[in-house]
């Protein structure tokens, strides 16, 4: 009994993926494979990119014969495959004490996917930015909840959809649906062919962005009054 359970464990610590070298690093066709538990019967938690979520996730892992998007742990699977991907919007802030003042600036969280308010005096980093619009423009796409987005109506160079199509986007900043002027070739997922699609104010249990209200209320309440105006900061606080 004990010579099967190592030898199980043989199995299962072989199968399993990790980071070992710069060429390991950057080969990331296994983070788009799906999640596979092999065919043996063994129950064991294991780590897999999914594309769909944009984030490492838990699955049970058989034991022999998976797929190689199969990570030890959280850790091995964003160094292997969510870093890589995110570039620089997974570089952590270098904490560094740089000459200067301390400036309120933006940069992406790929924990939680959102872009968040922090404070430094370096000048050049990666993965940082003046404000929320810009963060979200750079990183948005790896944004799962559409409700996080600002919403990004056409301008004069990205209008090359046939005719004016509008569409309609959730407003994190007034928690209601806005009809803007759409293209194809920009924007962002914060985008419904219809109003229902969006949500209605009067039925926000139910619509696509309610579900989020915590992250799309309560968060763009305290961090993305970057993007307003001094009139609109006034009106909030009144």
């Amino acid at each position: 009994m004990k010579k099967a359970l190592r030898v199980l464990i043989l199995v299962c610590l072989s199968s399993t993926r990790w980071c070992t070298s710069e060429e390991e690093y950057e080969e990331q066709d296994r983070c788009y494979q799906e999640a596979d538990s092999g065919r043996c019967k063994a129950a064991v938690p294991r780590w897999f990119y999914n594309t769909s979520s944009k984030r490492c996730m838990t699955f049970l892992f058989g034991g022999c014969d998976s797929g190689e998007n199969n990570f030890y742990n959280k850790s091995d699977c964003n160094q292997c495959c969510r870093d890589p991907i995110y570039g620089n919007c997974a570089v952590r802030p270098n904490g560094k004490n740089c000459s200067g003042p301390l400036k309120e600036k933006v940069r992406f969280n790929p924990d939680n996917q959102t872009c968040e308010l922090y404070r430094t005096n370096c000048q050049d980093e990666d993965n940082s930015f003046k404000n929320m619009r810009d963060c979200y423009k750079r990183c948005g796409e790896f944004v799962v909840n559409p409700c996080i987005l600002p919403i990004e109506p056409a301008g004069k160079r990205y209008r090359c959809n046939t005719g004016t199509i509008f569409r309609y986007g959730y407003n994190p900043q007034t928690q209601k649906c806005e009809k803007f002027q759409w293209s194809s070739c920009a924007g962002n997922i914060n985008s419904f062919k219809t109003r229902k699609d969006a949500g209605k104010p009067a039925n926000r249990s139910r619509h696509a962005c309610s579900r989020q209200s915590t992250i799309a209320g309560e968060f763009f309440a305290r961090t993305f009054t970057m993007l307003t105006t001094t009139a609109v900061t006034k009106h909030e606080r009144s």
